[in-house]
């Protein structure tokens, strides 16, 4: 039951990234979390309890930076690139996208250090933790989309500030390139938003349930 809905849970706000809803991102994605950490594997008493703390620590940051980045309380018509060129010429769009970004560093650091309690030295764990290591992976890589992400937001409005006819037209053109890869191009569906909404949800998902399991891991006694 509980990878039924985290799996149902993690496509609805895949499409929801795909097409910009963001209320349907932030929703399924908090949906996906909690089946997560609600899974028999991390409730099993055999899980450490800062373990358990950790990975659900980490799934709170998960859900926080969906939020953050996908702000479906401001977020504006699809269609509206006047819009988006004002937002993304806004100095909040860069602190968005920097608490996003921090929240993913943050929920990285308590999968990390989750990680690093279940390693072991013994050979045999090495193929059952791998899991847990790709999961880590994938999520390094959000966190590097996410830090492009806030770079470009920040270089736009430093860009806007000097007066040569040149520098603003070529800062134009880049208001709406940060725009457009803050908010999704208005034509098409949003490829990049997917990709990252489904590494970020399936990398916690597989390092989280990974780790949990690792954690009760024992080795077997000699015959």
């Amino acid at each position: 039951m509980w990878n039924a809905a985290l799996l149902v849970a993690a496509v609805v706000a895949a499409g929801g990234a795909a097409f910009g809803y963001g209320w349907v991102v932030v929703v399924a994605g908090a949906v996906a979390c909690a089946a997560v950490g609600l899974h028999p594997v991390i409730t099993d008493h055999a899980v450490p309890w800062l373990t358990r703390v950790l990975l659900r620590g980490g799934l709170v940051f998960v859900v926080l930076a969906l939020a953050v980045d996908e702000r479906p309380w401001e977020r504006p018509a699809a269609d509206a690139l006047g819009v988006l060129v004002e937002r993304a010429e806004d100095w909040r769009l860069f602190g968005y996208e920097l608490c996003t970004a921090l929240a993913m560093v943050v929920a990285c650091v308590c999968f990390g250090e989750a990680l690093r309690r279940v390693w072991r030295s013994d050979m045999r764990r090495h193929a059952a933790v791998m899991p847990a290591v790709v999961g880590f992976l994938l999520l390094l890589v959000v966190v590097v989309m996410v830090a492009d992400s806030a770079w470009q937001s920040f270089v736009v409005p430093v860009q806007s500030l000097w007066p040569d006819d040149e520098v603003n037209y070529q800062s134009s053109r880049a208001v709406v390139s940060g725009a457009l890869v803050a908010y999704g191009d208005p034509v098409g569906w949003n490829r990049e938003g997917t990709a990252a909404v489904v590494a970020l949800l399936g990398g916690a998902a597989q390092t989280v349930l990974a780790c949990a399991r690792l954690s009760t891991w024992r080795p077997a006694e000699p015959s």
